[in-house]
């Protein structure tokens, strides 16, 4: 289980991105989401993606899966967001990552757009979005993860 470290390292910067941002417990513009998509990264076959993530008013952390020719890939993600003054519910981000699948370790940087759906109106049961979003980086030991992903998910 070498990547256990890893992983613990990578919560703790995802934290300390999402820090500065926590100060606004009462953002309408935050919450867990889950998102469901498209995926077509370098080297592996385009393939669905799933995964979760938490924002808040200019950060996000997530965490995505997908299994592409039998080979599991995770990536753990931290984004910085910019929001409209006029339009809060669209959102353009930067950020950094690790991803793992069975053979390589990628340092993953990436680039994002969004749209939230009604945010400040926020019902009971959420806010729909979608996002799209470029990934890229040196990997660590061999393939890439390289590609772009398009989710559609839900704000709780």
């Amino acid at each position: 289980m070498k990547t256990l470290p890893v992983l613990i390292i990578v919560a703790a910067l995802l934290a300390a991105l999402a820090l500065p941002a926590l100060a606004d417990g009462t953002s309408p513009l935050q919450g867990f989401r889950v998102h469901v998509g498209w995926v077509d990264p370098q080297d592996f076959d385009n393939t669905v993606v799933f995964g979760g993530d938490y924002i808040w008013q200019n950060a996000l952390a997530t965490v995505n899966y997908f299994d592409s020719s039998g080979e599991g890939v995770t990536d753990f993600e931290g984004d910085w967001l910019y929001r409209a003054p006029t339009d809060a519910s669209v959102y353009a981000g930067v950020g950094v990552g690790l991803g793992f699948d069975d053979d390589s370790n990628d340092f993953l940087g990436n680039i994002l757009v969004g749209k939230e759906f009604w945010p400040n109106n926020k019902v009971a049961h959420g806010v729909p979005y979608v996002e799209a979003r470029y990934t890229f980086g040196g990997n660590l030991d061999e393939g890439s993860q390289d590609g772009i992903r398009l989710v559609a998910g839900w704000r709780f």
